[in-house]
């Protein structure tokens, strides 16, 4: 089967018509459709750089972190939070590691 045609589909069957530049989109009438806001400097790219970087090591410093991000201090503060309190990070004195959620077996 042929993934990326069915992707170019608006209803996903392969004998579908093919969306074209300029269609609409199907969502807007969803009562529930909201736009995303632009992703560039939003919090969400802010905690995917962050995310990325622990996947890398594990571990951040948590000390310049603001600036290396140029993000002011409260705006991280909070992300940070958001981050914890949603399971992804635990912090400690200085550090930022990653959430582990795997339970010991004992």
């Amino acid at each position: 089967m042929d993934y990326g045609s069915l992707l170019r589909r608006g209803t996903g069957d392969p004998k579908g018509p093919i969306l074209m530049r300029g269609a609409r989109n199907p969502n807007l009438r969803s009562a529930s459709y909201a736009r995303q806001t632009p992703f560039e400097g939003s919090d969400r790219q802010v905690k995917g750089i962050i995310l990325r970087e622990l996947l890398g090591r594990c571990e951040i410093v948590e000390e310049g972190l603001g600036d290396r991000l140029s993000v002011e201090q409260e705006r991280l503060e909070r992300i940070l939070r958001g981050l914890e309190r949603d399971g992804f990070i635990e912090r400690t004195v200085g550090n930022i590691r990653c959430q582990n959620n795997r339970e010991e077996n004992g």
